[in-house]
This record gives structure tokens, C-alpha cells and sequence, in this order.
């Protein structure tokens, strides 16, 4: 379960969340709706612990967080694999597994002869698919989506949606 509990946050003089809270549940879709500015991509932040709450309680027994921004943010000095790993290697996998694991996921994004391509030669559409593989090979507990799949063709969001759906569905 992951909650936020009377969390209020201003940046400056702007308050953003006064006394919000909120329940996350487990193999839950959860969608969070509103216009531009409202505090939608704050509250992913303050679920994956890049900001803290000025007040209030941010909890969370998940110890693995998947995040796809809203832009891709990889690092422009790796490669798409590089970029894909990351999290694995911070975990400690070793260097075999962490192929197998980013391999199989280049190849499921429909990425593979660019692996060793870097972010600036790269369409969005790549861009955005090797962000969303980065939070998926490190399989989960808590996966955050801040419009992940903007810059994507129908098609491709049905496809990236699949593994998603279907992971819910194998857990519940």
C-alpha cells in the first residue's frame, strides 16, 4: 500500500497540495485527472521520494519504483542499452543478467540495431520507448506514469500497455 497522508507542499509562495491525502493500492490502475498545474506530476514526485511533503506522511512498503516522466530525461552521455541498465546496475545485478534482462526488452520495444545508439540520435518516439523500457526492466512494485505514452502512435501505446494490463491481471 502506498498513501499520502495531510501532505501539503508550496514551492515559494505557490501552495500547491494543502492537506491532500490518498490511498495507492495493490494491482491497482490509479489515474490522476485534472488541467495543467494542478499537482498531478508533484504527487508522482512525492510517491517516488524526489520531493518531500512540507507536511504530512508520504508511506510506502515498495522498495522497487518504476518512473517514466513526461519527457525522457536519459542520459545523453549512454547508449540506449546503457540508458535501459541503469537501474538494474544500481541494484547490484550482475553484468550477464542485466544483458539478458535489457536485451529482451530492446528487442520487445522494437529497438534492436540501436543499442548502441545515443539519446541525440534518436527519434521522440525512441526516446520515450527506451524511458519506458528503463522502468520496466527493473520489474516494479510501484510503477509511476507521468504521460508516458504522449509522444507515441496509437499503435505503439497499445502495445507498451499490454505488459502492463497483463501484469495486473497474472497478480490479482
Amino acid at each position: 500500500m502506498t498513501s499520502l497522508r495531510n501532505v501539503s507542499l508550496s514551492f515559494g509562495r505557490l501552495k500547491v497540495l494543502d492537506n491532500f491525502s490518498a490511498e495507492f493500492g495493490w494491482n491497482k490502475f490509479t489515474c490522476l485527472f485534472g488541467p495543467s498545474g494542478i499537482g498531478k506530476s508533484t504527487i508522482l514526485n512525492l510517491l517516488a521520494g524526489l520531493l518531500q511533503p512540507d507536511a504530512g506522511e508520504v508511506c510506502s512498503s515498495h522498495k522497487n519504483i518504476g518512473y517514466v516522466f513526461q519527457d525522457p530525461r536519459l542520459l545523453p552521455w549512454c547508449t540506449v542499452k546503457e540508458n535501459m541498465e541503469i537501474g538494474l546496475y544500481a541494484s547490484g545485478i550482475p553484468a550477464a543478467q542485466r544483458n539478458r534482462i535489457v536485451s529482451a526488452m530492446i528487442e520487445r520495444l522494437g529497438l534492436a540495431g540501436f543499442e548502441n545508439y545515443y539519446p541525440t540520435q534518436l527519434s521522440g518516439g525512441m526516446k520515450q520507448r527506451v524511458a519506458l523500457g528503463r522502468a520496466f526492466v527493473v520489474d516494479p512494485q510501484l510503477l509511476l506514469l507521468d504521460e508516458p505514452f504522449s509522444g507515441l502512435d496509437e499503435a505503439l501505446k497499445l502495445d507498451m500497455l499490454w505488459p502492463i494490463w497483463l501484469r495486473t491481471r497474472l497478480m490479482t
